[in-house]
């Protein structure tokens, strides 16, 4: 019974006290609407953006039962900036430094836009929080990304998001870059820019004001003719000398903001004129020697040409999540399908040795099989490499001749070997295609030379998949360069165990370098060197390698048909000289018979 009395005078306690507050609440409005001097009268102009931001972020009384609202003297000659409050908002372990603004009214006097403003509690960005915010952006690495980010966030508070004289803080950044930051930001932490850039325009506009009462006042001008002195046109507009007044209540912030952009666009226009003026006298000259390089005379791509690069591009922001085995698999089976077509072609092919001797050459005798066909490859090339000249086929060359590992084609592992973008790439793929069929054709044919060729080509670019693939490294590659030196592995691979002299060295009675000593050479240059110095970008070792591994492989499996066909040809190169004496004795016998 007594805790049940307890309990009940407890909650009266707790109503009366309750009571006695809004009493008091209510008698403390009575006297601020009774008394002259507190009386909250509407402001006019841009104060009633001051006056709300003062009474929110003023602090609370001790005393909960005293309600005060404070209202400022504002100046004209003062900013908002200079008399703003800063709120405190406390947490259980004391004041938190780590706010974050969103208002101009807030923002710090010590201010920089190189160093931006906090936009969130937690600090700067990790590794994941990076690749959530710029997700398909190599470069952005969390130091760059937070800095970004402050920057920007800054700029919307202070109201300088579009200010031009302020974007070389941010010129280490790309379009994209910086357009994906501004989306995180207006998403996750909301600020009214409008409001901000509005506030701060009129500050600026003040400080103007401010710094024209004292040329107003005595700073007059003696002209050059008669002498008389006139005041300056700013004056002059300040005593009402405007003919065509916009307003009976003189020239608003809009009207000066109006005023500004127009005088800042005429400032660009007569930069422009300049910068083409400039440009046109360059171009009429007549330079001779050397001259300096200036980047902005560099007018950049055609429109019609910047079209047919826009087309081109993939409008790809980030790659699709795609299991691995969805491009691996169906780019190994098209391999597969094409090495086993390129068997059979090599093994129904006929041999040279086979052949009549009038069957070895090609438009009557002028042109070798070997030279035949190095020059087909070369004429495929060169037109691929033109076509890559010419913009409006850029968009069907990127799709179908380069083999990237984002979305890949499996016929790109065909198509991707006669592309080649840079002079000097296509003359080394070349020379190795013209060494490759010279010494290949003659030993085993056309047919077997473009087996192998193609079988190099295709197997290269698929090892380089399978690397990079797995790896999760996302590139693109074309080029022939694998399936030539594949051709000339597998020559050498023929006559491994024999020797060749290069310029006639060395001298005899030694032997040259073997066969698996030059293969032994070109692996070390062309794919271990580089793996071991790590020229990545140009040099794909991974393809030249697998390119070299498989015309060693093609040369093991006609080699059996190869030998047979050699020992052939010898068998009847010994025959030739006994016959052709059988056939001459014969030819003497009938002669002294008719006699």
């Amino acid at each position: 019974m007594s805790a049940f009395l307890g309990f009940s005078c407890l909650r009266s306690g707790l109503t009366l006290e309750r009571a006695l507050r809004v009493e008091a609440a209510a008698a403390a409005a009575a006297r601020i609407r009774s008394s002259p001097s507190t009386c909250l009268a509407p402001l006019s102009g841009s104060a009633r953006f001051h006056s709300q931001w003062t009474v929110s972020s003023c602090h609370q009384p001790r005393n909960p039962l005293l309600l005060q609202v404070i209202q400022p003297q504002w100046r004209p000659d003062q900013t908002r900036r200079q008399v703003r409050h800063e709120p405190q908002k406390r947490t259980l372990f004391g004041l938190n430094n780590r706010t974050v603004l969103t208002h101009y009214v807030h923002l710090p006097p010590d201010y920089k836009d190189e160093e931006g403003l906090p936009f969130q509690r937690e600090g700067d960005l990790d590794l994941p929080a990076t690749v959530r915010i710029f997700p398909g952006f190599a470069d952005m690495t969390p130091a760059r990304a937070t800095r970004l980010l402050r920057i920007l966030h800054g700029r919307r508070v202070a109201g300088t998001v579009e200010d031009p004289s302020l974007q070389v803080n941010t010129a280490m950044y790309s379009a994209r870059e910086i357009s994906r930051a501004l989306e995180y930001l207006r998403r996750e932490v909301p600020v009214d820019e409008v409001l901000n850039a509005g506030l701060r325009a009129e500050d600026e506009l003040r400080e103007l004001e401010a710094n024209m009462v004292p040329r107003e006042a005595g700073d007059e001008e003696v002209s050059a003719e008669g002498g008389r002195t006139r005041k300056s046109n700013e004056a002059a507009e300040k005593d009402g000398n405007d003919d065509n007044p916009r307003s009976v209540y003189g020239e608003s912030i809009l009207d000066k903001i109006r005023a500004r952009n127009i005088a800042r666009r005429e400032a660009e226009e007569r930069a422009e004129a300049e910068r083409q003026r400039k440009e046109d006298e360059a171009a009429a000259q007549n330079w001779g020697g050397l001259a300096a390089y200036d980047p902005s005379l560099h007018r950049g791509l055609h429109p019609k040409q910047l079209e047919h690069y826009e087309a081109a591009t993939s409008d790809l922001e980030a790659p699709p999540e795609v299991p691995r085995w969805r491009i691996l698999l169906p780019m190994t089976a098209f391999a597969g399908a094409v090495l086993a077509a390129l068997y059979m072609l090599a093994s129904l092919a006929e041999l040279p040795q086979q052949q009549q001797p009038g069957q070895r050459e090609v438009l009557g005798g002028s042109l070798t099989q070997a030279q035949a066909v190095a020059a087909a490859i070369t004429l495929l090339n060169a037109a691929v490499f033109i076509a890559w000249r010419r913009v409006r086929l850029w968009k069907y060359l990127n799709r179908h001749f380069v083999l990237d590992f984002v979305s890949p084609r499996p016929y790109q592992l065909l198509t991707a070997m006669i592309t080649h973008q840079d002079p000097r790439h296509l003359t080394k793929a070349m020379l190795l295609a013209w060494a490759g069929a010279l010494l290949l054709v003659p030993e085993l044919g056309p047919g077997a030379f473009l087996a192998t060729y193609a079988a190099s080509g295709v197997c290269g670019f698929l090892a380089t998949l399978w690397t990079h693939v797995v790896r999760g490294q996302l590139i693109y590659m074309f080029g022939a360069s694998s399936a030539g030196f594949g051709a000339i592995c597998a020559y050498f691979w023929l006559y491994r165990f024999d020797g060749f002299k290069i310029l006639g060295l060395p001298p005899d009675p030694y032997e040259g370098l073997q066969g698996l000593g030059i293969i032994g050479l070109i692996m070390a240059f062309f794919a271990l060197v580089p793996l071991v110095r790590g020229q990545g970008g140009g040099v794909d070792w991974m393809s030249h390698l697998a390119g070299m591994v498989t015309g060693i492989g093609c040369a093991s499996l006609m080699e059996g048909r190869w030998r047979v066909a050699k020992e052939e040809e010898e068998q009847q190169q010994k025959q030739k000289p006994v016959e052709e004496g059988q056939r001459a004795q014969e030819t003497l016998g009938g002669a002294s018979g008719k006699k």
